[in-house]
């Protein structure tokens, strides 16, 4: 891995950092980085174990009212999965017009 970590970090981008993503132009890679990776709507469950049967659903999606509050969605996506994306855009100048993040 060259310039990453060979950590895990967390998969969850909030909001504002959505809006940021589509500011750069990046928001639709991004999303599609995401559906290669996880489910396309994340959601809280309870669970009697790890591996066990799911019991209730906390919050049935994470995108839920969402609209009302911004144009974006939540998404899922690993840094591992982000970077790549991130270093390419910064590479080739982020583009015309683009303002700095």
């Amino acid at each position: 891995m060259i310039g990453g970590s060979p950590l895990p970090r967390a998969a969850h981008f909030h909001l504002r950092t959505l809006e940021l993503f589509r500011l750069a132009g990046i928001e639709d890679e991004v999303k599609t980085q995401s559906e290669r990776e996880f489910l396309p709507e994340g959601a809280i469950v309870m669970m009697d174990c790890l591996s066990g049967r799911k019991l209730a659903d906390i919050i049935a999606s994470l995108n839920e009212g969402v609209e009302a509050v911004s144009p974006c969605r939540r998404l899922f996506v690993s840094q591992p999965g982000l970077e790549p994306i991130l270093r390419v855009r910064r590479r080739a100048g982020w583009g015309d017009g683009a303002r700095r993040l």
